[in-house]
């Protein structure tokens, strides 16, 4: 191949990786949309929230933010940063 089709390949590869950049970006907003929804869904019906939100409030009242995260990150098969995202969440509402 010569350094033409090379640098082709790359513009090519590089408005590819752009695309999909933005379709991901594109669908993590309707996720979260969705998940505003649901949660306000929720509490207009009363749906009551899963029992390991109790157990992450009562470690958090005890400054035990690393084991309330492990907490999560068992029980609902997060990963760190979601499980994080989700500890902090609780947090921000007591």
């Amino acid at each position: 191949m010569t350094e033409v089709e090379y640098t082709f390949l790359i513009v090519i590869m590089f408005i590819c990786a752009l695309a999909a950049s933005n379709k991901m970006n594109n669908l993590e907003k309707m996720i979260k949309y969705q998940q505003y929804t649901i949660d306000k869904l929720s509490k207009q019906l009363g749906v009551p929230e899963h029992p390991i939100n109790d157990v992450v409030r009562k470690k958090l009242k005890e400054d035990k933010y690393v084991e309330a995260i492990k907490e999560i990150r068992e029980v609902l098969n997060m990963s760190l940063p979601e499980a994080k995202k989700y500890v902090d969440a609780i947090k921000d509402d007591m």
